[in-house]
């Protein structure tokens, strides 16, 4: 079992064909919105480069045509079908069209809880370096919570002593204590040391963009 990647794909490889170079996959899954005939033969054209430099390494590879009208619930089934063999999966929507890449982001928060927490998102940038990353299941967990336990992963994007915690987020001492022990529980916050706590890693590189 190794790492899977899911990936919009549009009429430009550049980015895929980086990532691939970067290593680290074990298969590639690429799926790409099938809208007309003129359209989807040009991302089949661009796919045929992929595939090319994927029988060249070894890497298995496809190219699978999306529905627009069913596009959310069609990638939903890609990516749970390759978590399957996977033991984890990054949904990699740097290429194709916008629909395509939101489509993707939407699928993924879709999954169960269970598959959600095995999906690393990656979005690079397309005319500048720099990325985002983020697992899709701690995204979700932090999405869920009442306000008060997200203004205290907010105050500990940097490492935090339990009591600046309550200083900054004026929580009672109780709620906070309380809350706190259970953000851990969910791996929301990380254990620095004795009563000092820290945001999970990718949620707080969200929270500081």
């Amino acid at each position: 079992m190794g790492r899977c990647i899911v990936a919009s794909l549009g009429f430009d490889v550049d980015f895929i064909l980086r990532r691939l170079r970067d290593g680290d996959v074990e298969r590639l899954t690429c799926y790409s919105v099938k809208s007309d005939d003129q359209g989807w033969s040009r991302v089949a054209k661009a796919f045929s480069l992929v595939n090319h430099y994927c029988e060249a390494v070894r890497l298995r590879c496809r190219l699978e045509g999306v529905s627009l009208v069913s596009l959310i619930s069609e990638v939903k089934s890609i990516i749970e079908r390759e978590l399957r063999d996977c033991e984890s999966l990054e949904l990699f929507l740097t290429g194709g069209p916008r629909i395509s890449v939101v489509g993707g982001l939407v699928a993924a928060l879709l999954l169960s809880a269970d598959l959600m927490n095995r999906v690393n998102l990656v979005v690079e940038g397309e005319n500048f370096a720099g990325a985002l990353r983020f697992n899709v299941g701690v995204l979700a967990r932090y999405m869920a919570l009442d306000e008060a336990s997200k203004s205290i992963v907010k105050a500990a994007v940097e490492p935090k002593k339990i009591l600046e915690i309550i200083k900054i987020t004026e929580l009672p001492r109780a709620t906070v204590y309380r809350k706190v022990e259970r953000l851990v529980e969910v791996k929301l916050l990380e254990v620095v040391e004795k009563d000092m706590y820290i945001a999970e890693r990718s949620l707080r590189e969200l929270l500081t963009m």
